[in-house]
């Protein structure tokens, strides 16, 4: 799984070519084609604020980003300019822009980072309105607005988001084959549990962990499993020629019964084994060739 954005909060450090550094204090919005193309970045403690083009933007690692180009562009003619000093409608109420979290391949804004209330919120664009006018307003009810979630650093989300799948832990393995990742915001689930219920559960509780802004749940039940693999194997004819059972422990698969043939055995190792979510697959599959294919026994002379 690749990063798919990248989260520009004014006072962050970004890098360049050179090894310099700077932070980042504004961005300018092509509002014609709603594209973040430059930022406002400000070198050393007496520097002068900068603009720098993201062409060729790179994001490291931990998330930082890497300027490539060799010198310093201005934006395009009608550009929005973006800082701490953009003030932000939030449900009739005054909030100020502090980011936003941009996607790599179209730089358009995936969220705007507010703040409002005491926090930093992190607002989907789909909530966002008049971005491209530079006076941006969130249309939410007050009581709505209080509910927004709440924006921290990615590190710091995850931490938060293993607290709070720890705690949701009704035995000490329900979630013991569960990874849990966290990028620019959005916590992603993926491994395997016993039922669908505890599945339900954990995107319950990672997505009220403070700085979770969305959660995309890929985990798969041991229920999908047996049907997923049973069905393929279904598919392939194999469970014409003789009986297999599937059984599955939070991914751990196992293949049960008997076929005709050795080569029909491996076919349905290799089935099974690319199904997704199977974490590890053996097989207890026995052979049992028909009375006309088994060979011919040679007695001893002597």
């Amino acid at each position: 799984m690749q990063k798919g954005g990248v989260t520009l909060r004014w006072g962050e450090r970004i890098g360049g070519e050179g090894g310099w550094s700077a932070r980042l204090q504004g961005a300018f919005l092509a509002s014609r084609f709603n594209q973040v193309t430059h930022v406002l970045a400000k070198r050393g403690l007496f520097g002068k604020p900068e603009v720098f083009s993201l062409e060729g933007m790179q994001v490291t690692q931990d998330g930082r980003l890497l300027l490539t180009g060799r010198a310093p562009a201005a934006p395009g003619r009608g550009s929005v300019r973006l800082t701490g000093k953009t003030p932000v409608s939030v449900a009739g109420g005054r909030g100020s822009l502090q980011g936003v979290v941009l996607d790599l391949r179209s730089r358009s804004a995936r969220r705007i980072l507010v703040g409002y209330l005491g926090e930093v919120r992190g607002i989907s664009h789909e909530l966002v309105q008049n971005l491209a006018s530079g006076s941006p307003s969130v249309r939410v009810s007050a009581q709505a607005a209080a509910l927004l979630p709440v924006y921290r650093p990615d590190h710091e989300a995850l931490r938060n988001a293993v607290v709070a799948l720890e705690k949701a832990t009704p035995v000490g393995d329900t979630y013991a084959a569960v990874e849990l990742q966290v990028w620019e915001g959005v916590a992603y689930l993926m491994g395997n549990v016993l039922f669908p219920v505890q599945r339900e559960e954990a995107e319950r509780a990672v997505s009220r962990a403070k700085g979770v802004l969305e959660v995309q749940n890929g985990i798969v039940t041991d229920w999908e499993l047996r049907l997923g693999v049973a069905a393929a194997l279904a598919r392939e004819g194999i469970s014409r020629h003789g009986q297999v059972t599937v059984r599955s422990v939070r991914g751990k698969v196992t293949l049960l019964g008997r076929l005709p043939s050795q080569e029909m055995a491996e076919r349905a190792f290799a089935v099974a084994q690319g199904f997704p979510g199977v974490r590890r697959l053996s097989s207890e599959l026995s052979v049992e060739e028909a009375a006309g294919e088994r060979p011919l026994l040679t007695p001893e002379v002597p």
